[in-house]
């Protein structure tokens, strides 16, 4: 646990191979179990992934853009894919959305 560098940290988060949003969530994991063995156990004396997060803009301009159902398409799914005691579960009014 000493041995763990900022540097390691940001190296870890660059070469791993998943979304950003993904290495965000982890870093945080990772960052909390840190903040543990400095703050409560006095293992360590600096949190190695203090400042070394993904920023909130680039994990958000990599997200892609969701696409949603149109009413029809969402219709067609639900009259399809579903037995009809769930229909009116899943369907619901535009106008409920207040």
């Amino acid at each position: 646990m000493q041995d763990v560098t900022p540097k390691d940290v940001r190296l870890w988060l660059s070469r791993w191979d998943q979304g950003l949003k993904t290495k965000a969530n982890y870093h945080g994991l990772l960052f909390a179990v840190f903040a543990w063995a400095v703050e409560e156990h006095a293992f360590i004396t600096v949190n190695p992934c203090a400042k070394t997060a993904p920023s909130r803009p680039t994990i958000k301009a990599e997200q892609p853009e969701r696409t949603w159902l149109t009413e029809a398409e969402s219709k067609t799914f639900t009259d399809l894919h579903r037995p009809s005691p769930t229909r009116s579960w899943l369907r619901t009014p535009a106008t409920s959305c207040a």
